[in-house]
């Protein structure tokens, strides 16, 4: 009966083990599933912002920092109203993506823009990407 007891102790003991080493992976997991996330946002706010600044090329004698507001066009579509259709399809993508997000468009001179992002992480941290536009 003493060995009995004696090997249950034993097999007790390593599935104590045993739960702190998967407890202790398991953390590991989701900390680097976090920083997958973290990283995944980042790299989204770049792709938009790379893509609000190909708009911005393709109509480089806009003012974006003053457009009218977006809606039906009358033909023929004036370029400021392309220019307000663009950025309200852009901000529905920003709005789909990251969630929370907003978004500024300042000039900075006559020859640039400066786009800056804010969104806010899993854990309450806002992030914020500022891209130069030149015009």
């Amino acid at each position: 009966m003493s060995n009995q007891g004696f090997a249950m102790t034993e097999v007790l003991a390593a599935l104590a083990v045993i739960g702190v080493v998967v407890t202790g992976n398991l953390g590991l997991a989701l900390g680097g599933l976090g920083a997958t996330l973290e990283a995944r946002r980042g790299q989204q706010a770049v792709a938009l912002a790379a893509d609000l600044a190909g708009r911005i090329g393709a109509l480089p004698t806009i003012d974006w920092t003053a457009l009218p507001a977006a809606g039906p066009c009358p033909a023929p579509c004036a370029p400021e109203h392309v220019a307000a259709a663009e950025l309200a399809a852009w901000s529905r993508q920003l709005a789909a993506a990251l969630p929370e997000a907003e978004a500024e468009l300042q000039r900075a001179g006559a020859e640039a823009l400066v786009l800056q992002l804010r969104w806010r992480e899993n854990d309450g941290a806002t992030r914020t990407l500022r891209v130069g536009v030149p015009l």
